[in-house]
């Protein structure tokens, strides 16, 4: 079940001693894939500004879709992100209709665990996450309707509404429709909370 904004899950990353950010990004850069996610991981749990820029510069820059997914990835659990840059990097590859589907879903993603309620970054968000709910990929509805759900306000409510029928499942998720309507009561209750 995707995090939702106040629920964060305990991250369990296992010791990695004194191995160095430099050697964490060769791996996420790897062409082994369980090397690369265990040092998403580990990257994540490392505050670095030099760290999210250098995954900045990974998610504009880098050839391979996978470590443009796995650096959003990192980046929307990295402590303290958030910045008008990475926030801009995240919505960049979001809003690019030829990205590889699973890039712009880590990237909508990443910006409902990055940014929360009060994060000034949400305001650049918000409006392209809701674009991104007509996406003709299910998986961008999917992942653009959780992050609204984290981020969003009362006036993103009517736009989720009109999912809350979608009944595409998402594999190894839910309906988009399910993800919609508790993205909803999630808004409804934050907003009951202030």
């Amino acid at each position: 079940m995707p995090c939702r904004a106040g629920q964060r899950q305990e991250r369990s990353c296992r010791p990695y001693g004194v191995v160095k950010s430099g050697e964490l990004f060769a791996a996420l850069e790897s062409g082994d894939d369980v090397a690369r996610w265990e040092a998403a991981k580990a990257l994540a749990g490392i505050d670095s500004e030099a760290n999210r820029a250098k995954l900045v510069r990974l998610i504009r820059d880098h050839p391979e879709p996978e470590v443009r997914m796995t650096a959003s990835y990192t980046l929307g659990f990295a402590a303290c992100g958030g910045s008008p840059d990475e926030v801009d990097a995240l919505v960049g590859r979001l809003e690019d209709g030829r990205e590889a589907v699973d890039v712009r879903c880590h990237a909508a993603e990443a910006l409902g665990h990055m940014l929360d309620h009060e994060n000034l970054g949400r305001d650049r968000a918000i409006p392209p996450l809701r674009q991104a709910l007509g996406d003709d990929l299910p998986e961008v509805r999917f992942w653009a309707a959780f992050a609204l759900g984290n981020i969003g306000g009362p006036s993103e409510i009517a736009a989720l509404e009109q999912l809350t029928t979608d009944e595409t499942v998402i594999p190894g998720w839910w309906s988009i429709g399910k993800e919609a309507s508790e993205s909803v009561e999630q808004i409804r209750q934050h907003a009951g909370d202030q």
